[in-house]
């Protein structure tokens, strides 16, 4: 059982992150504008090397930098190929309340659960000061990020959501395997075709992948939709 978990860990779930990074990553893009921008902002800061006040002049232009900087990974991560899938999909999953991270997160649990969180990890981008994000003003930064994007409502449609669809592609393998050899036992009485009992096989798997999914997408779009109605009730 052990060797077993590790084989997953090692295969689906470290398989699993580095795709997610890759298709985060990559293709790379260079914003010309926001890149002069910066150079002259640099430039900027070098001429004010003689002024007075040059130390609270360097600090809000390299805030400034920093802003660009935010706003380029942004565009980076919006124009990546996980964000192009991610905003094709989001149609279907908007209703409960996710956004194209969310989406991406939830579908990257197909290799196994325990990537949901780390996906997200990799795809969320807050601005902060500095390059050290676990400063008091920064982890506020970030955590006023996530309460303001994923809300109580939110949060409750995505853990349904990740507890009712099937756990990943292993287990869908194995049902495969399984209904095989089930499939094959009840039919040994009757002349039949090894294609036959392959593609039976197959149709109980994908019947487990689209019965839990859409049995998970009803249950977290009835309970997204009502927590948004209560919290907006209790608001008033």
């Amino acid at each position: 059982m052990g060797k077993e978990f590790l084989l997953k860990i090692v295969t689906w779930v470290l398989g699993g992150c580095i795709l997610i990074w890759f298709l985060n990553y990559f293709p790379r893009h260079t914003d010309n504008e926001m890149s002069a921008l910066k150079d002259s902002i640099k430039h900027e800061i070098n001429l004010c090397r003689d002024h007075t006040d040059f130390d609270s002049i360097k600090a809000e232009k390299e805030k400034e930098i920093v802003r660009i900087e935010y706003k380029e990974k942004k565009f980076q991560q919006d124009s990546s190929y996980l964000g192009r899938i991610g905003i094709m999909i989001m149609p279907v999953m908007k209703p409960l309340g996710f956004d194209w991270k969310l989406t991406i997160s939830v579908f990257s649990g197909l290799f196994a659960k325990e990537i949901v969180i780390s996906s997200l990890a990799i795809m969320h981008t807050v601005e902060i000061d500095g390059d050290d994000p676990t400063t008091d003003e920064n982890k506020l930064r970030i955590q006023q990020s996530l309460n303001k994007t994923y809300t109580f409502p939110v949060i409750f449609s995505l853990m349904l959501f990740i507890l009712i669809y099937f756990p990943c592609i292993a287990t869908i393998i194995a049902i495969k395997k399984e209904s095989k050899s089930c499939i094959a036992l009840k039919m040994s009485s009757r002349p039949h075709s090894g294609i036959t009992t392959e593609l039976k096989s197959w149709g109980w798997a994908l019947f487990v992948i689209v019965y839990s999914i859409v049995l998970a997408w009803i249950a977290s779009f009835i309970v997204y939709q009502t927590a948004k109605l209560c919290v907006a009730l209790f608001m008033l």
